[in-house]
């Protein structure tokens, strides 16, 4: 049982480190960063990374830094919701 929590533990400690991207700290100009979750990114604020979703039925696209309609988004690498 305590290898089952301490494993679990450690995928979720990586998982949150993956995706949390670094913002830089000079904030004059506004970042959008890639989320390991497909439909999500992240704006940099203040330094900090802020999580925000798409809407329904986009994806984050890395190219263009928007969320687009999820057929024309390559999510190679990343976590792609089923629904």
């Amino acid at each position: 049982m305590k290898v089952l929590v301490v494993s679990i533990l450690c995928v979720v400690v990586a998982v949150t480190a993956f995706s949390v991207q670094r913002c830089p700290t000079d904030w004059e100009e506004v970042q959008l960063l890639p989320h390991m979750d497909c439909s999500k990114f992240f704006i940099c604020a203040f330094g900090e990374a802020v999580e925000f979703p798409c809407p329904n039925g986009t994806y984050y696209d890395t190219a263009n830094s928007t969320c687009n309609f999820r057929q024309n988004v390559d999510c190679s690498g990343r976590i792609v919701d089923a629904n």
